[in-house]
């Protein structure tokens, strides 16, 4: 582990105010005030803690480091920072384990197992001990371990867990950070995998289906998700707080090519760590685009015209001619020209406008040909722009660091509305067909 020596200049500081923060009347008192965060924020930064930081172990290690080396305050030399920060650093990747988030996805259509990545997919048709047997060997616990804590889950959490169609996702990290974010994992992955289907899958095979139904009618309601890992003191439940149900069939993601696009979708969108608030602008569109599909027609339109809106219409004005003429420009949907998209998404934003302004009811037509309806049509072009996001990511930090400045965490914003602007501009002018 390497630290820079004005780093560790600043971290020596943050050692030693801490220390005498904490002394207080002849005893250490290591409690969460301000210098002790002053520290934890500077420890994060150290790339090799950052991953696999935990607040509570970091000041059970701190608290065990100091008392072992003093009985009374007193300052730290530099040696003896870098040797607490390098214990910290080993202790932190010596609890981190894997752990498996287990999701109910009701209604999910598909007839085999289906693994890639540190994803599994189990089928709801799939055998009771079958499921447990999958279960416990990704997640590496033994078959009777497993079995104990997935019926302890349908006992005292959700009587028929293990009669859903079943997403497993597994995240090597801290128990705690797990246990913080697995709710949220899990209703990204969805999303991710919804958001994908609709850009890739959608045209080529129009579905809601009903070929479960009759299980969903006679389950109960999804209500937990479950967390399991090897060490059973690292396990719990969580309450769902969002709608798991996939309304779509899921065999095509059996192929390598799909596997290997979505996990770039989802390391670049889901699971990155960066901040540039170009992903966090698309990962909030994503979240309301996948909202949107849950809701009545009404306030589906709205909710998928603002997604777009988000993307391409920040801070500008005329936002219905914008993003009428940008968006058809940047996806390319099968059998669909580009004034045949930008007359939908004009119809959509007018009536966007009637529902928002005039409170109209949003009606939306199918026409005589068997085509994919107007909404259904913005919904693909929508998700098409926002799984485009790793692409857009590369090829905007190409650009932007071809200029010799630094990457800032709004640079790429800057970027792609920039980007956009240009497209704006070179259509007015007829550039651009």
């Amino acid at each position: 582990m390497t630290i820079a020596p004005k780093q560790l200049k600043v971290l020596s500081s943050l050692f030693n105010a801490y220390i005498f923060a904490s002394f207080k009347d002849g005893d250490f008192d290591f409690d969460y005030d301000q210098p002790y965060e002053n520290l934890g924020n500077e420890i994060i930064k150290i790339s090799e803690i950052k991953e696999y930081y935990d607040d509570d172990l970091f000041h059970w290690i701190l608290e065990s480091q100091i008392t072992k080396r003093m009985a009374a305050p007193k300052n730290l030399d530099e040696n003896e920072v870098l040797e607490i920060i390098e214990y910290v650093r080993k202790n932190l990747l010596l609890n981190i384990a894997n752990h498996v988030i287990i999701v109910p996805i009701p209604k999910a259509d598909f007839s085999e197992v289906i693994a890639f990545g540190n994803y599994m997919i189990i089928p709801h048709l799939i055998a009771r001990k079958d499921k447990i047997i999958l279960i416990a060997k990704f997640s590496g616990k033994k078959f009777a371990d497993a079995e104990s804590i997935l019926e302890h889950t349908e006992k005292s959490r959700s009587p028929d867990f293990l009669r859903y169609p079943l997403l497993c996702i597994k995240e090597k990290q801290q128990s705690t950070n797990i246990h913080f974010k697995a709710l949220n994992i899990s209703r990204l992955t969805i999303y991710a995998i919804t958001t994908y289907y609709y850009a890739q899958i959608y045209l080529e095979n129009h579905g809601l289906y009903n070929s479960i139904a009759s299980l969903v009618k006679s389950t109960h309601p999804a209500s937990h998700i479950a967390i399991l890992a090897k060490d059973n003191w690292r396990q719990r439940h969580e309450p769902l707080n969002f709608n798991p149900v996939m309304r779509f069939k899921l065999n095509w993601l059996s192929e390598k090519s799909h596997q290997r696009k979505l996990l770039k979708f989802i390391r670049t969108m889901i699971l990155a760590e960066n901040t540039y608030k170009l992903r966090v602008l698309f990962l909030n569109s994503l979240i309301l685009f996948n909202e949107a599909l849950i809701q009545n027609t009404s306030i589906s339109t709205l909710m998928i015209m603002t997604s777009a809106e988000s993307l391409l219409t920040q801070t500008k004005n005329e936002k219905r001619l914008r993003l009428s003429a940008i968006l058809p420009r940047l996806v390319k949907i099968k059998n669909v020209a580009v004034p045949q998209l930008s007359e939908i998404l004009t119809e959509l934003y007018l009536k966007r406008n009637e529902f928002v302004h005039a409170g109209k009811t949003i009606t939306i037509m199918y026409n005589d040909k068997k085509e994919k309806d107007s909404l259904e049509t913005a919904k693909v072009a929508v998700a098409m722009l926002l799984l485009d996001y790793p692409v857009i990511e590369q090829r905007l930090t190409k650009s932007f660091i071809s200029t010799g400045k630094p990457l800032m965490k709004d640079s790429l914003l800057v970027a792609w509305q920039n980007y956009i602007d240009q497209i704006f501009e070179d259509i007015i002018k007829g550039n651009i067909k």
